[in-house]
C-alpha cells in the first residue's frame, strides 16, 4: 500500500527557477517583502514598507581565518563543530 503511494509521488525541483533564491528570500520577510496585499489593503490600512539593508550588508558568512597549527582549518572546525578532514 505504501509502495504504492510512493509511486505515485511526482517530485518538483523549484530550484531550476533561475530567480528562485530571490523569490525565496522575500518570502521569507514577514510580511512578504514585495508582495503588494491588495486584497488586504482594502480591509486594513498597511503601515509602509521598510527599507532593508542590502543583503551583502546582513547576511555572510564569516572569513576563513586559518588556525596557527592548522592553516587550512576554519573557525568551525576549531571550535569542533565540523570532523577535522584526515590528513
Amino acid at each position: 500500500m505504501i509502495e504504492a503511494l510512493v509511486r505515485r509521488i511526482e517530485k518538483v525541483e523549484t530550484a531550476i527557477e533561475p530567480r528562485f533564491q530571490h523569490h525565496f528570500v522575500e518570502a521569507m520577510a514577514i510580511p512578504h517583502k514585495s508582495a503588494p496585499y491588495t486584497n488586504l489593503r482594502k480591509v486594513v490600512e498597511l503601515p509602509a514598507p521598510k527599507e532593508s539593508a542590502s543583503q551583502s550588508e546582513t547576511r555572510g558568512r564569516r572569513p576563513r581565518v586559518p588556525s596557527p597549527r592548522n592553516p587550512t582549518s576554519t573557525p568551525a572546525r576549531c571550535a569542533g563543530l565540523m570532523p577535522q578532514r584526515p590528513g
